[in-house]
């Protein structure tokens, strides 16, 4: 509304919108009505008592959702089916990033596809009457931050932070990336100062078994868009391990970009959404990564600058609703 577009949320048998955005949204339910606007674009006319003519559409995308390693039930299938269908449907696709573009028009090659990437997330610090009313986020936050009073022979800049969900179903990645990790600080484990690991994520049972005979110093916290944003701020790096597939090298950048906007440095692997970020992170050298870089405070420094200013300027929500309303304007016009 602040930039003229009357916008609001659709429900079937609603007057019919200039255009549809389906935001990660190809169910069953969705795909029925999605025919019966296409078929209504098909009638010759549309008289004035109708209304409006159906609306342009268009599908909002971020996951390869084409992209499996294991469906017994065949439902990942039946999602995947879905989402083919719903593509050959809509006027025009957005992906959040270019190997998913690329991904979709190798299977779709006459698809219309824009990218718009991640805008960057600002920090979000809670109110005190809001905490109060969220107990258990804030003690357990409060118990992170003790336990880094603890570990006193572990300095800032070695305390290191992964967070993330712990798994998608049918796909390999999440929280089962950061085992190769845990094996490269048990490697430089002696080499240098002591370092510590805090996992923010929503399975305390994956975690157990990730530390589970690691001499690392390691914590778990919950996550809780409540407290995330202080919880990361009690660390100096993200690490952000990622087991290479179909799947996670469509991926945003949008941990890396939460990173910096948090102050942390970040070492990570590398996937195309990453590379833009090569002068100021440390990508695919986990050795370098988790070795010198970790102590050497100027380069950190200047890292850090640079990240924040990509991040600041080229993933701004303002940047990120321009090229929306371009895209808009383009697929209106092309109507």
């Amino acid at each position: 509304m602040q930039r003229g577009v009357e916008s609001s949320f659709y429900e079937p048998g609603a007057r019919p919108p200039d255009v549809l955005i389906l935001s990660k949204r190809y169910d069953e339910r969705a795909l029925v009505h999605l025919r019966q606007l296409a078929a209504a674009r098909s009638q010759v006319a549309v008289g004035p008592a109708q209304g409006r003519a159906a609306p342009r559409l268009l599908l909002d995308l971020c996951d390869n959702h084409f992209h499996f390693d294991a469906d017994p039930r065949g439902q990942l299938q039946a999602r995947a089916d879905r989402l083919r269908d719903c593509i050959d449907l809509v006027d025009h696709v957005v992906t959040a990033s270019d190997a998913l573009a690329d991904e979709l028009l190798r299977r779709h090659p006459r698809a219309s596809v824009t990218v718009i990437p991640d805008a960057a997330e600002l920090p979000s610090d809670r109110t005190w009457p809001t905490r109060l009313t969220h107990l258990a986020d804030e003690l357990a936050l409060r118990r992170l931050a003790r336990w880094h009073e603890r570990q006193a022979e572990v300095p800032h800049t070695r305390r290191l932070v992964w967070f993330g969900n712990h798994g998608s179903p049918g796909v390999d990645g999440g929280m089962q990336d950061v085992e190769p990790l845990m094996a490269q600080l048990e490697k430089t484990r002696s080499a240098h100062a002591p370092t510590s690991l805090t996992i923010i994520s929503n399975n305390r049972s994956s975690y157990d078994a990730l530390v589970r005979n690691t001499q690392i110093a390691t914590a778990y916290l919950p996550w809780s868009a409540r407290t995330f944003s202080r919880a990361l701020r009690l660390h100096s790096t993200a690490v952000i391990p990622v087991g290479l597939n179909a799947f996670t090298r469509c991926k945003t950048a949008n941990r890396v970009l939460t990173a910096y906007l948090h102050g942390l440095n970040v070492v990570a692997d590398r996937i195309p959404s990453y590379e833009p970020f090569s002068d100021c992170a440390v990508l695919g050298d986990w050795q370098v990564g988790l070795d010198d870089y970790l102590d050497d405070l100027a380069l950190r420094r200047r890292h850090l600058d640079i990240g924040q200013t990509l991040a600041s300027r080229d993933f701004a929500l303002g940047r990120t609703v321009d090229r929306w309303q371009t895209c808009l304007a383009g697929l209106l016009a092309s109507g």
